[in-house]
């Protein structure tokens, strides 16, 4: 079975980095998994860590900051064109201070 991992991220590079290196590391099978990372346009912070290698396929994909963050997670489900022998997860990172 493989899994897709969705997610939103605006301007928590150092959360995102961390949780995508927990994925890698806690991943058995890495070509059984890929994180989708949506990131608004005027999002430097995240696009810095676009071109870095987690040891796992990482897709991060721009945009203009939606309205309704679970519809950007479909939309971009859809666009991936993404198979049906897989599983999807849509993270919502939830963070207490």
């Amino acid at each position: 079975m493989k899994f897709s991992l969705f997610l939103n991220s605006r301007a928590r590079p150092d959360l995102l980095k961390n949780f995508l290196t927990s994925v890698n590391e806690t991943t058995f099978d890495k070509k059984s998994i890929e994180v989708i990372i949506r990131y608004d346009s005027d999002d430097q912070e995240t696009e810095n860590l676009a071109s870095k290698d987690f040891g796992i396929q990482t897709i991060f994909v721009k945009g203009p900051q939606p309205e309704n963050l679970h519809v950007s997670l479909n939309e971009i489900a859809r666009g991936q064109g993404l198979a049906k022998e897989k599983t999807y997860l849509f993270a919502t990172m939830i963070f207490a201070f």
